[in-house]
């Protein structure tokens, strides 16, 4: 089985509590850039997932990424819930909607975590 190209990372919304996926592809340049968030993962897609692990140390976000249900463009990682993503407003505080914990960001959290991949386009 090739590398995935593309990974749809399950989320929630901060405001609506909703699920949504963040989709990210892999670029030519092999960073991970964050692309869209999406209501649900697309047909031709469904079916050919693997586990991988997307390093947000080599990643970018794509100016056209936000939330598909309040419009955030940020995600945060809460590491209370085993490392889920969230979608916020970009405040200094957070609230996990999976939770119901909140804090303040610091430098500690998680730095990678896990979707589904795809071929991509």
């Amino acid at each position: 089985m090739s590398k995935p190209t593309v990974v749809f990372i399950p989320a929630k919304c901060n405001k609506t509590g909703k699920e949504f996926f963040i989709r990210e592809d892999l670029a030519a340049d092999g960073m991970w850039v964050r692309t869209y968030g999406i209501t649900s993962i697309p047909v031709d897609e469904k079916g050919k997932s693997s586990e991988i692990v997307i390093d947000f140390k080599n990643h970018r976000e794509g100016p056209q990424y936000k939330c598909p249900h309040c419009g955030n463009t940020r995600i945060f990682l809460c590491t209370g819930c085993g490392v889920k993503a969230c979608c916020y407003d970009g405040s200094d505080t957070w609230y996990c909607p999976i939770t119901g914990k909140s804090g303040t960001f610091s430098s500690e959290g998680a730095s990678s975590i896990s979707g589904s991949g795809g071929k991509g386009q």
